[in-house]
């Protein structure tokens, strides 16, 4: 497996068994907008450039199946951060090494009526002082985070289920 420092994750990848997920899974399929999704896949493959090629490559997703999104603006707490964007949702193999703080602390620490949504096991990720629960680079590629594949699809069974949600924002 390859470690992917994507600060402030680091990521462990597992290409081949990620391949065999894209094998028997298309993310890019809504059974009603089928046609649509395709089409919006294909013209999201037209205007990538090789920094976001590089990005969607390291995980070995098939970029064909991946879930593609067009959304106009992104606002955080009524803040415009991102104009114009593509959203793009996909699943791979993979375990954590480390997250953001925040990050930790949703999924791990509970609060006085409520219990923490993972419980902590052996072999943690490391947690890393920061204020967000994403990350915005300067480049096209523009934001992007990752979550236990079970947000996604619970059909993943807890936060070490051996896959990784990400979801990221690419400039138009």
């Amino acid at each position: 497996m390859k470690t992917l420092d994507l600060f402030p994750w680091k990521i462990r990848v597992n290409k081949e068994k990620t391949s065999e997920y894209y094998s028997k899974k298309d993310l890019s399929s809504d059974k009603e907008l089928k046609k649509l999704d395709k089409e919006l896949n294909d013209v999201f493959k037209k205007v990538l450039n090789s920094e976001t090629l590089k990005f969607i490559s390291n995980f070995g997703v098939d970029i064909d199946k991946l879930r593609v999104e067009l959304t106009p603006d992104f606002y955080d707490e009524g803040k415009l951060i991102l104009k114009g964007a593509y959203l793009l949702e996909f699943i791979f193999a993979g375990e954590f090494v480390a997250i953001p703080s925040k990050q930790w602390d949703f999924y791990f620490e509970s609060s006085e009526d409520e219990p923490a949504i993972f419980e902590i096991e052996e072999n943690m990720p490391e947690k890393i002082l920061v204020d967000d629960f994403f990350h915005q680079t300067a480049d096209k590629m523009g934001i992007y985070k990752f979550s236990p594949a079970v947000i996604y699809d619970e059909s993943f069974e807890g936060w070490n289920s051996g896959y990784i949600f990400c979801k990221a924002l690419f400039r138009l």
